[in-house]
C-alpha cells in the first residue's frame, strides 16, 4: 500500500490553505494539528529553472511536527507537505496545477525538481523542471 492515501486530507488542506480558497470542513478535521505556537518562515529560497522559469519556496517548522513549503510557481501558492526521502529534503501536494495531479517539489543542495504526480500514487510522478538556487530576483 502506498503512503498517500494516509495524508491525502491533510495534504489537500494544507494547499488549499496556502493557495488561499476554502479548507473543506472534512479536510480541516482531519488535518487539526495541536495547539501551540504557529508555523513561522523558518527560511526562503528562490531559485531559476529551466527556460528561465522561477520559483520560490517558504520552509514552515512546526513544534508539532515535521515542516512544510508554500512553493510559489507561476502566479500561484502550493502548499506541500514533508514527505519520505533518501536524500535531500522533498515535499509533497495533491493539489497542483490541473485537478488530475498533484506537485512533488525535491531538493538537494542547490538544486531542485520540479514533478507533478499521480493523486492515487504519489510514488509516479512527470519531471517538469530542473532548478538551481539563485538569488532574490
Amino acid at each position: 500500500m502506498k503512503g498517500g492515501a494516509a495524508i491525502a486530507p491533510a495534504l489537500m488542506a494544507l494547499a488549499s490553505a496556502a493557495s488561499g480558497q476554502a479548507v473543506p470542513p472534512r479536510a480541516a478535521s482531519a488535518a487539526t494539528a495541536p495547539q501551540g505556537p504557529p508555523p513561522v518562515v523558518a527560511q526562503r529560497h528562490h531559485y531559476v529553472c529551466d527556460g528561465g522559469e522561477r520559483v520560490q519556496t517558504d520552509v514552515y517548522l512546526t513544534e508539532a511536527g515535521p515542516s512544510f513549503i508554500v512553493l510559489h510557481y507561476k502566479g500561484h501558492r502550493y502548499g506541500l507537505a514533508q514527505a519520505v526521502s533518501a536524500s535531500g529534503a522533498r515535499y509533497v501536494g495533491l493539489v497542483g496545477t490541473n485537478p488530475e495531479v498533484g506537485l512533488e517539489w525535491w531538493g538537494k543542495g542547490n538544486t531542485a525538481m520540479l514533478a507533478e504526480v499521480n493523486r492515487q500514487d504519489i510514488d509516479d510522478s512527470r519531471r517538469l523542471l530542473d532548478c538551481k538556487a539563485a538569488p532574490p530576483p
